[in-house]
């Protein structure tokens, strides 16, 4: 499979892609810097890996950039199959947002990716590719919205709906997940620096339930490859934690609802850790 991942340079993208390649997927990473970009695809091996600059608020950029991937792609005998929607940036909350950061966030976070799964929607269509579009959102969707990241990930969980009834009939499996607090760069950035670093981990830890990156990462592609899941032709949010996982599902099968559960719960047995509810 060939996966193209928005924000893979760095945090949950660049776990994510290191799990599929590790699992033998070929991916794409885009970023906004060509240096970042550069040390994550040595970081990742370079061989199963293509890197490209793509800033998520410039749409007008999208469609000549896709192409040029395609090109690429192609003299491999791949078709890219996979869409993760995973870049994104934070600000501060109410009362100290400034315009500027709002629309920031929202152009990066919502507006960028509405066009870019436009986009690589009508690109599944038209070859009659049965792929997934995977969204990443944050716990932060079911909370309420006092700043513009919460806003954006309350917009990705109405897109992620909306693209999974439009897309469902040329069988493409639209799915979001909601990961909480991760150890990831964006975070070490709201709080006291690099979330990599032990001390500050133990620090929030205290507080609260932190995943681990790799770990989720692991169990993400788990989700995504899994045949069974695309049965399943609605919104699923998973809450990744390390002693329990938590399942939230809308849609209209019942037994598919089910199936998904019983995945969970099979994984959670064999590590014997947590518990499932649905």
């Amino acid at each position: 499979r060939c996966a193209l991942i928005t924000g893979g340079a760095s945090g949950i993208g660049f776990s994510i892609a290191d799990a599929f390649i590790k699992s033998g997927a070929f991916v794409i990473i885009t970023g906004r810097n060509q240096k970042r970009i550069d040390e994550a695809v040595s970081s990742l091996g370079g061989q199963r890996v293509l890197g490209i600059v793509l800033d998520n608020t410039k749409v007008n950029e999208f469609e000549p950039t896709f192409r040029e991937v395609l090109s690429q792609i192609e003299k491999l005998g791949a078709n890219i199959d996979i869409l993760v929607n995973n870049a994104g940036v934070n600000c501060g909350g109410m009362p100290n947002v400034i315009e500027e950061e709002y629309d920031k966030v929202m152009d990066t976070n919502l507006k960028g990716v509405f066009f870019f799964s436009q986009m690589f929607g009508k690109y599944l269509v038209e070859r009659k590719i049965k792929g997934n579009i995977l969204n990443i959102a944050s716990a932060s969707s079911l909370r309420p919205a006092d700043s513009a990241y919460t806003l954006s990930k309350w917009g990705i969980r109405a897109l992620t709906l909306g693209l999974a009834k439009s897309l469902a009939p040329n069988g493409i499996t639209v799915n979001g997940i909601a990961p909480g607090p991760t150890a990831t760069p964006m975070m070490g950035k709201n709080g006291d620096g690099n979330m990599e670093d032990i001390d500050i981990r133990k620090k929030y830890f205290s507080q609260i339930m932190i995943n681990d990156i790799k770990e989720f990462s692991e169990q993400f592609f788990k989700f995504v490859i899994n045949e069974k899941i695309k049965l399943i032709d609605n919104k699923i949010k998973l809450n990744f934690l390390k002693i329990f996982v938590e399942v939230i599902i809308i849609q209209r099968e019942y037994q598919t609802g089910i199936i998904l559960l019983q995945l969970i719960k099979e994984e959670l047995n064999n590590k014997k850790i947590g518990r499932a509810s649905c």
